[in-house]
This record gives C-alpha cells, sequence and structure tokens, in this order.
C-alpha cells in the first residue's frame, strides 16, 4: 500500500511539473 500511495504520488507530481512547464512554454511563445 504504502509503494502504491508513493507511486501515486510521483505521478500527481510529474503531472504537476509538466502541466507548469507547458504552462510556462506557452506564455513565454505568446510573449
Amino acid at each position: 500500500m504504502e509503494m502504491a500511495e508513493l507511486t501515486t504520488r510521483e505521478v500527481n507530481a510529474r503531472k504537476l511539473v509538466y502541466k507548469t512547464a507547458k504552462m510556462i512554454s506557452d506564455f513565454a511563445r505568446k510573449g
């Protein structure tokens, strides 16, 4: 169970990082 929780947190964290990076790149593109 602990491993599953850790994996879920990791996935959510990566999703958040990807989402933030996408927003930043989109913002930079618009200038």
